[in-house]
């Protein structure tokens, strides 16, 4: 319950009035921060160091021909959804070298607590995302890490979008996403599913 409680005209232990508190708010600043951005072209995508905004809550950037990751997305620690469908993706896939460095970066959305919905559709993906090879302490052997792309997604996403991709599998690590609720798969070459993939509280069984 808000309750108002109007003490004195005093200050109170050196507590501003709420008069003196709205006096040095500017509403015009507040209301001019960037909510969301949409960016549809190669000539409008931003630049330096500043070009997106702290205050997004949505950013697309579609259809532009993206081909690498660029870590600035991950500065927007607001953003609740980050849409990057009908770009190029996928082409890190024909330097498998190129491909781990750029998907190491793209790790980082997992600095995006807040993020709810992210769309990857039509990038010409062929395969999930794998980190840089690495060496294991153990056994001092090299090996991949498949499930790194999912094991960085925050488990405050909602909605993921893979449609229209070229993927053939969904590892069954993607049920550490305790929040999702809708995971859009259509039009790729995904054989089955996992056996037990969870979304909420509703179960996937494995197709056939």
């Amino acid at each position: 319950m808000a309750v108002d409680v109007i003490l004195s005209n005093r200050r109170l232990n050196g507590v501003p009035l709420l008069a003196e508190v709205e006096k040095s708010c500017d509403p015009g600043k507040l209301d001019s921060r960037p909510l969301q951005m949409v960016i549809e072209s190669r000539t409008s995508y931003p630049r330096g160091a500043q070009a997106f905004p702290n205050s997004l809550l949505k950013l697309a950037i579609r259809g532009v021909g993206l081909k690498s990751v660029d870590v600035r997305w991950f500065n927007l620690h607001q953003i609740t959804s980050l849409d990057l469908s009908q770009n190029i993706l996928g082409k890190l896939g024909e330097d498998s070298q190129l491909f781990n460095v750029e998907w190491e970066k793209f790790s980082k959305i997992q600095l995006l607590k807040r993020l709810n919905h992210l769309n990857l559709s039509s990038n010409g993906l062929k395969h999930i995302p794998v980190g840089a090879e690495r060496e294991s302490l153990h056994y001092h052997s090299t090996f991949l890490f498949k499930d790194e792309f999912y094991e960085a997604l925050p488990c405050s996403l909602v909605t993921l979008n893979l449609s229209s991709n070229e993927l053939t599998d969904l590892p069954e690590h993607v049920s550490r996403l305790s929040n999702l609720q809708s995971l859009n798969f259509a039009s790729n070459k995904l054989d089955c599913l996992p056996e037990d993939v969870k979304l909420g509280t509703q179960t996937i069984p494995t197709p056939g």
